[in-house]
């Protein structure tokens, strides 16, 4: 239980943070620049990371059902491994933008 506890105090940290992070580079003279562009993406990507340990949480909980067992045996890691990578790929964006 107490992995489901650090799970869900984690990922809202990381959501509250990508939200605020959002929020600043939606402001008007940073969207104008390439880098800013990626930023925004960089935090829409991880903000749907944050639901997928969400939703990753809510399959411990409920493990027996076979719906759930479907969606974190198949679906959750290969969602989230396409939002690692996404977020990997943003981050190389914006370093070799700020070059």
């Amino acid at each position: 239980d107490i992995y489901v506890v650090t799970f869900v105090l984690f990922a809202s940290l990381g959501l509250v943070n990508n939200l605020f992070g959002l929020t600043t580079y939606l402001r008007e003279r940073i969207r104008y620049t390439n880098c800013g562009i990626y930023l925004i993406a960089f935090s829409i990507v991880n903000i749907f990371l944050m639901l997928i340990v969400f939703s990753y949480v809510l399959t411990i909980v409920r493990y027996n059902n076979p719906t759930y067992q479907y969606w974190a045996c198949f679906i959750i890691p290969f969602v989230s491994l396409i939002m690692v990578d996404g977020s990997i790929f943003l981050t190389v964006a914006v370093a070799v933008e700020r070059v």
